[in-house]
């Protein structure tokens, strides 16, 4: 995950406060409210250590302090990770982000891009003409996902 350092888990138990403790444990972190097991989940859980610490403090169980110096990690993030935990819940943190945007070249415009090249219009001229961005045409080109050879001139 960018951006996110990795908490520390020590190897037994470990003391959040005077109400809330973890144990690590076989691959497992087991979390304890006084000597009660509340919650477990596969150290390699992430996003499941996030929300489980951003609930505790939002219920109160620990302030964001004693998360901080119990698993090392930054300070910043485990605020972010609040914030997300009030305005979104635990749905918040399995959501999938969604990356880019729609494709403005697509499959049904890519014959028409390489005929209006191939009949000798620039790159400009095809993007003005098909409402697409000049840029996104001219990085296709460049990256090879359009056919395009550039037609030598009589100066070259």
């Amino acid at each position: 995950m960018p951006g996110y350092n990795a908490p520390i888990f020590p190897s037994g138990t470990n003391i959040i406060n005077g109400q809330l403790s973890f144990d690590s444990r076989d691959g497992f972190i087991t979390y304890f409210s006084f000597c009660t097991p509340i919650h477990r989940h596969p150290i390699e859980d992430i996003k499941t250590f996030r929300l489980l610490v951003s609930s505790f403090c939002a219920l109160g169980f620990c302030r964001p302090c004693e998360i901080i110096r119990a698993f090392g990690i930054n300070e910043r993030t485990l605020m972010r990770d609040l914030e997300l935990y009030r305005t979104e819940g635990s749905a918040g943190f399995f959501k999938t982000v969604k990356r880019g945007g729609p494709r403005i070249i697509t499959e049904d415009i890519k014959p028409q891009i390489e005929k209006l090249l191939a009949e000798g219009n620039s790159t400009k001229d095809v993007a003005a003409e098909l409402e697409i961005s000049y840029e996104a045409l001219r990085k296709a080109i460049q990256r090879g996902k359009i056919n395009f050879v550039k037609k030598k001139t009589m100066d070259e």
